[in-house]
């Protein structure tokens, strides 16, 4: 009976070591994709900051990645979280640069997870301003947010009765960006879901959020994630900013 043991354990060795040799020929074959980012120098925003890294697909396998850096000091990735297909992943910087992901699962997006201003990701489109917003200009009557920010663009004549109706025709003439954080060194609308029939707007001046001619700092958590419709790139009708 041991020695029937014995021979039964050789074969199962065996063949493991075949199936291993096997193995070692054959080639890794798997696609990388690649994300191109970028961080602007801007003084009060350089320093480390957290991103969660937004991963296509339903959850499977932990992606591979590895990236190319450029006037990076240092990265940390944490492990990926299959239940939400995102990966943390920490960059430290103290200037402008620009870097290459290369993942082996299909990277759509990099948020920013901290305080404003947000560092731009992917790379920025270029804008130009069309219509300066001055915060002193901006009215403060409560319920009339739409008019506070077309005052503050010194638009002079409105075109929608609400916030929401606004956002509603620039998600339909594709002017409305579903973006939390608009990029750094534009003057722009922000629309935000507040359960009300009207919804509201403030506006983002350059990594300041004005709301009702205040100042809301970290806006994101004041009014929560998930309620922020997107940026504009026209207010009350009215364009404020042109992409180049």
């Amino acid at each position: 009976m041991i020695k029937r043991t014995l021979i039964q354990e050789f074969r199962e060795a065996k063949r493991e070591l075949l199936e291993l040799k096997t193995a070692q020929t054959k080639p890794a074959i798997f696609r990388l994709f690649t994300f191109d980012a970028s961080v602007s120098s801007v003084d009060f925003n350089n320093g480390p900051r957290t991103y969660t890294i937004h991963y296509d697909g339903d959850g499977g396998e932990s992606p591979l990645i590895f990236m190319q850096m450029g006037l990076v000091s240092a990265i940390y990735v944490k492990p990926y979280d299959k239940t939400t297909n995102t990966q943390k992943m920490r960059v430290d910087y103290s200037s402008a640069t620009t870097f290459t992901i290369y993942s082996t699962r299909k990277i759509t997006s990099i948020t920013y997870d901290g305080q404003m201003p947000s560092p731009i990701w992917p790379p920025a489109a270029q804008w130009t301003q069309v219509l300066t917003f001055n915060p002193a200009n901006m009215g403060t009557t409560p319920g009339w947010c739409l008019q506070n920010c077309r005052l503050g663009f010194g638009i002079p004549y409105g075109t929608y009765q609400s916030a929401r109706a606004d956002w509603n025709a620039q998600i339909a003439n594709g002017t409305l960006h579903q973006e939390t954080y608009p990029p750094a060194d534009i003057q722009v609308p922000i629309y935000i879901d507040t359960g009300t029939a009207a919804g509201h707007v403030g506006v983002w001046d350059r990594g300041t959020f004005y709301s009702d001619g205040y100042i809301i700092n970290d806006f994101v958590s004041y009014y929560g994630e998930q309620n922020i419709i997107g940026w504009g790139e026209l207010c009350d009708g009215g364009r404020v900013v042109q992409h180049v």
